[in-house]
């Protein structure tokens, strides 16, 4: 049994795609576990800086990760440099960027005391750039990254707790979809540490959710430190074959995203499979593979615990003496970097290896050391015992209020047994409140039908009223048209019977037949005006346009009409309706507008018909009062088409649009 960590955090995303892994390692009895956190935002808010200027203070924040594991003075160097900038400009949120980022590469180097002083000079810029920026970004990576920093010194309690915070502050702004990696992280962490106190069930919801997030949102990179740790969750659980499945993931989405260290951790997990599973050869192949990724991160990670593993491989293997020269290799180094639960695996195994090959001494000598760390973590292990019963109780709040509203209701209902008059009561004030919801809605129903029948009744008179003003139009044409011109017939013939002082000729009767003929002639067209002749058997556009070439050559306006789209209505009547719209917009500006030409365009589209009228006469003043029913007939007409009016006028001519909704 042994217990490693690593930790990796990223600063910001580029535009070309740079990686984030931001990670812990809990390596217990079952396996490797990982924790991570998002790469920073670009908030830029300041009153001293520009948007250019905060953007490469942040590019050089992100840059640097690129140099952590090639060269980390490179990487410092940039960071020293950005936070020089942020600071000379009064850039809060870059500032706190480059403070965390700083405190990310001393964890990396095992540097704990220095990244615990960088996160404390951090803290205030974050909270001012947060208060600031009103969004709690900066500031919940801030307690994402001091959970992780907690973790690793073994502070389980500290690190939970600042991870339960992270997900307070993220969810003051559940809108904001550009935290997503944050909380997928802050739920990785959580399901890590419950991992590591033997809380599977919890650890699988949490890391869990934390891959339903990641794939609901595309964020890929996020969830290879994920897929890492469940498997180590199932591999504890001995479910061999999920744990399988997901340390292959982790492996090739880490290929595919240029993850450096989170491969490493997942070579190093396969390999503790193997191991388990007996599989020797094949586990050291993986631990082997491990290291060759890379020597430059966390010593933990490329050192310690592929040395602590392939000593406990070839001691299972009975190669003692290649155990026991990985076994004083990992003890040195974890000597160094003061690891006291990996001083105590290192000993551990050296004790057996010595045992098993008879050299007793060495072995008592181990032994002792083994027992003399052991004791002293067993202390620690007492004190987080009783951490992990907060930790407990944090992950057990929501379960805990499902179970107060259980007794809540079975309370509820206690009371109710108790006092059977109040359900006397509260059913007739249920079938009170039900009868009255079916009288209102009773009501409501008559109201609508009666609405229903008012907009009928509205719209035939409507109809009606066209139809009088259409009476009353006739009977004016024929009054002063065709009674006009009979009338002069009359005269004319009796003009001539008075004259008449012999037999009549036929040239007597020349002026009457004229007169005669221009009589026919207005009546034929006052009964083109009420049918327009044949078109009800042609199609709209005919109709229209036959109309408008009539009143083209009648007078000297002129009359031109364009025509859009193909589809027609089918509907006579419909086609009627939309024909005497037009015909009298056309006379009105014939009648009253003093106009030089008039234009009709008609749009024929599927579900709607527009009429255009437009003219360069004189216009008239549209909000006026008008004596005559032309316009109010009008929007009635558009109304029953479920249409709109616009009209438009001035002194230099007027335009009337008309929109028909036409049901395809």
């Amino acid at each position: 049994m042994y217990f490693l960590s690593h930790f990796y955090k990223t600063i910001a995303v580029l535009p070309s795609g740079t990686r984030s892994c931001f990670l812990i390692l809990w390596l217990c009895g079952s396996g490797l576990k990982v924790t991570a956190q998002e790469p920073v935002n670009r908030q830029f808010s300041s009153e001293r800086i520009s948007k250019e200027d905060s953007a490469y203070v942040m590019k050089l924040i992100g840059k640097s990760q690129d140099f952590e594991f090639k060269n980390m003075n490179t990487a410092l160097a940039m960071l020293d440099t950005a936070l020089s900038l942020s600071k000379a400009f009064n850039f809060s949120y870059g500032t706190g960027n480059a403070y965390i980022a700083h405190a990310v590469y001393a964890i990396t180097k095992g540097d704990y005391i220095q990244a615990d002083s960088l996160l404390t000079r951090a803290y205030p810029y974050c909270y001012f750039a947060s208060r600031a920026l009103h969004t709690n970004r900066l500031l919940a990576l801030w307690y994402d990254n001091a959970g992780s920093l907690a973790a690793y010194q073994g502070n389980y309690r500290k690190a939970i707790a600042m991870e339960y915070h992270t997900l307070k502050l993220l969810d003051e702004f559940p809108a904001d979809s550009s935290i997503i990696g944050l909380r997928i992280n802050a739920y990785n962490s959580i399901g890590s540490m419950l991992h590591y106190v033997n809380r599977m069930d919890k650890a699988i919801y949490y890391l869990e959710r934390a891959i339903a997030l990641g794939e609901k949102h595309g964020l890929k990179v996020e969830l290879d430190q994920v897929y890492v740790n469940l498997g180590g969750t199932y591999a504890t659980m001995e479910q061999w074959d999920q744990a399988h499945k997901y340390y292959k993931q982790a492996i090739q989405q880490s290929l595919l995203h240029d993850n450096t260290f989170v491969l490493q951790v997942a070579y190093l997990s396969l390999g503790r499979l193997y191991k388990q599973q007996g599989n020797y050869d094949s586990a050291i192949t993986f631990m082997q593979k491990a290291m060759l990724v890379s020597d430059k991160t966390n010593p933990y990670m490329s050192k310690i615990t592929p040395y602590i593993n392939l000593g406990w491989i070839y001691f299972s293997k009975n190669e003692f003496k290649r155990a026991a020269q990985y076994a004083k290799m990992a003890l040195q180094l974890a000597e160094e970097y003061k690891a006291p639960q990996n001083i105590v695996y290192a000993h551990g195994l050296l004790a057996d290896i010595y045992g098993r090959t008879h050299q007793w001494q060495d072995a008592y000598q181990h032994q002792f050391a083994y027992t003399q760390f052991k004791d002293s973590l067993d202390e620690t292990d007492k004190a987080t015992d009783i951490n992990q019963m907060e930790i407990k109780f944090r992950v057990a709040e929501k379960d805990k209020q499902l179970a107060e509203q259980q007794l809540s209701l079975n309370r509820q209902k206690s009371a109710l047994r108790e006092k059977n008059f109040w359900i006397g009561g509260i059913s007739v004030g249920v079938l009170f409140l039900t009868i009255l919801f079916i009288v209102l809605f009773l009501n409501y129903r008559n109201k609508k039908q009666l609405q229903l029948r008012n907009m009928e009744i509205n719209r035939l008179k409507a109809m009606m009223e066209g139809e009088e003003r259409e009476r009353t139009r006739i009977a004016t044409e024929l009054h002063d048209g065709i009674s006009s011109q009979l009338l002069a017939v009359k005269l004319s013939l009796s003009t001539t019977l008075g004259n008449a002082k012999g037999p009549l000729t036929a040239e007597d009767f020349q002026v009457s037949m004229e007169y005669l003929d221009e009589a026919m002639q207005d009546l034929r067209h006052t009964a083109q005006n009420l049918i327009p002749g044949n078109g009800m058997k042609r199609g709209l556009k005919d109709m229209i346009a036959q109309f408008c070439h009539k009143m083209d050559t009648l007078g000297d306006t002129e009359v031109i009409f364009q025509s859009y789209g193909q589809w027609e209505p089918g509907d006579p009547i419909q086609k009627l309706s939309i024909y005497r719209i037009v015909q009298e917009l056309v006379q009105n500006s014939l009648k009253h507008a003093q106009a030089h030409y008039i234009l009709v365009q008609l749009n024929c589209e599927t579900d709607f018909i527009g009429i255009t009228v437009q003219d360069d006469g004189k216009g008239f003043d549209i909000h006026a009062p008008h004596k005559g029913q032309g316009l109010a007939n009008l929007r009635k007409r558009v109304t029953a088409f479920n249409g709109s009016l616009e009209i438009t006028s001035s002194h230099t001519g007027t335009t009337v649009y008309i929109e028909l909704k036409y049901p395809k």
